[in-house]
């Protein structure tokens, strides 16, 4: 049965944001079950749903189910709990994902470090509302199809935008006729969750661990709460008005793999001398030219004719089938060169896979679209020359901003603020899905801060830095552990450093036909 509450809870405003009460004055159900991680893996603590609105600004609303995590500190030294906030919008925290995550070496990396900050912290792991694969939410699957257009005809690819936008709205209308309150799933909410769970267990000031949206998440927090902070160490960093990307940023990170590239003497002699980019750029101008007309042959299957133009390699400038974020790097320059020497393949291949009709979480739409873009940034964006080359990676939220399915964040809460507690940022440069010029922005406003950059580190690089180096990874960690007599600067200059060196990109040394064959294989 669905325990339903009543909160009482005083809500004030402050910058048209929830202020939640303290917890004397505030009283959640919490369900609670006692839960050993197991697996090799030392975590044992509670997991957890209070009992918390749907949408923290109506307190009468209906209620659902928050997940969490809280292990107590094995070695308590009476250190700042850390709340650690995954990525997304959309990662689910689950008891497998400790253990299980596609097989992947990084969940191991998460998994230890998870477990060695419990050393002497207590640690709270949140999901994030409406995430599909959270446990116990009462609340509906926000899915919705909608129609991405037809291999074979380029012209329908173009008018997407309309059957997308429907399909959200319905979508949404349906769940406000069953009750739901799609208002409720915004980053604002998810802020007043955390605060809700900090007062639940008393904690005077925590410390914020998170990657990518997770550390939006986290400098979200920190923007209404900075003196509730004690430290945070951040990854893949995401600044509060930085959800929309920048095609100057990103052409920046193509730029730095594509030197590399062009040192290559095997990649040198393939493209005769020719840069990387200007390979691209040919390619690119060649295809608004004359779009072309691939055929493929697949095994089993009728032969497909697919229609390809600049568009489709702005959306697929690297090759889609790569199994990692490095391996799309050193595949990179194959990729380009089988489309320089007219095998178009790969492409019509991706084009292929991501037509006809597509189902998608609906959440990570609405959490987006709830941090918004300043009018200031939003214009930077628009007038950046390089989209031309990238074209508009923003193309979703900006479609999802038409028909405002939720409430922003406003211009002001969004805006850069000195963060006064000690910050750890650790960044990677081959970094495409938040590019190194995110976490350089943010350090101009961290006078207590400092940036790791990992040369050739990919997206998520903290953990690939923790495998590639355990003893350098305890160091960060023991960040996390100084008192407020160590001063953290003195820490950062003695023990860690500002660059760390992945090993060489192996580019992919493939003839373009060769390209093909690896995608009918997989």
């Amino acid at each position: 049965m669905i325990l339903r509450i009543t909160l009482t809870i005083a809500l004030f405003s402050l910058a048209s944001f929830f202020w939640i009460s303290g917890p004397t004055t505030s009283s959640h159900q919490v369900l609670s079950n006692p839960i050993d991680i197991g697996y090799g893996v030392n975590l044992q603590g509670t997991e957890n749903l209070m009992w918390v609105p749907e949408n923290w600004s109506e307190p009468n609303d209906r209620t659902l189910g928050l997940h969490y995590f809280h292990f107590p500190a094995r070695e308590p030294k009476g250190l700042a709990p850390v709340f650690y906030f995954r990525g997304g919008p959309g990662e689910a925290t689950t008891p497998r994902g400790f253990y299980q995550f596609y097989g992947g070496p990084r969940i191991g990396a998460f998994a230890w470090e998870v477990e060695r900050l419990n050393r002497h912290h207590d640690v709270v792991l949140i999901t994030q509302r409406g995430v599909d694969r959270a446990r116990g939410l009462p609340y509906y699957n926000f899915r919705f199809q909608y129609w991405k257009g037809k291999a074979e005809d380029r012209e329908s690819r173009h008018h997407v935008k309309q059957a997308h936008n429907q399909a959200l709205v319905d979508t949404l209308q349906h769940a406000r006729n069953l009750g739901i309150n799609v208002e409720g799933y915004t980053v604002q909410n998810m802020v007043a969750d955390i605060e809700a769970v900090r007062q639940q267990y008393g904690y005077q000031k925590i410390a914020l661990v998170g990657n990518s949206f997770g550390s939006q998440l986290a400098l979200t927090y920190a923007h209404f709460f900075p003196e509730q902070v004690d430290r945070a160490l951040l990854s893949a960093v995401e600044p509060v008005d930085y959800g929309y990307d920048d095609p100057q940023t990103i052409w920046q990170t193509w730029e730095r793999v594509a030197q590399v590239v062009d040192q290559d003497p095997y990649w040198q002699e393939k493209f005769n001398g020719q840069p990387l980019l200007s390979v691209y750029k040919t390619i690119l101008n060649r295809l608004k030219e004359q779009p072309i007309t691939v055929q493929l042959d697949l095994p089993g299957e009728e032969q497909q004719m697919v229609e390809i133009g600049y568009e489709d390699l702005q959306r697929f400038p690297g090759f889609l089938f790569a199994n990692s974020r490095q391996e799309q790097w050193t595949s990179w320059p194959a990729y380009l060169h089988a489309l320089n020497t007219g095998d178009y393949r790969c492409l019509a291949m991706a084009v292929r896979v991501t037509s006809g009709y597509d189902t998608d979480p609906a959440m990570p739409r609405l959490v987006d679209h709830s941090l918004g873009i300043s009018m200031e940034r939003d214009q930077q964006l628009l007038n950046r020359p390089e989209a031309q080359w990238v074209g508009d990676p923003n193309r979703y939220q900006r479609w999802v901003a038409e028909v405002k399915p939720t409430p922003t964040l406003t211009n002001t809460e969004r805006a850069f603020r000195e963060l006064p507690f000690p910050t750890l940022l650790i960044h990677g440069d081959a970094d495409l899905n938040t590019p190194l010029t995110n976490a350089q922005d943010q350090l101009a406003y961290l006078p207590q801060g400092h940036l790791i950059t990992v040369r050739r580190g990919t997206h998520g690089t903290k953990w690939d830095l923790f495998n590639h180096d355990r003893g350098l990874g305890e160091q960060i960690l023991a960040f996390m552990d100084l008192t407020e007599e160590e001063p953290a600067a003195a820490y950062f200059e003695k023990h860690l450093p500002q660059v760390i060196q992945f090993p060489a990109f192996e580019f992919w040394q493939e003839e373009p036909q060769a390209l093909f064959e690896r995608v009918l294989a997989d």
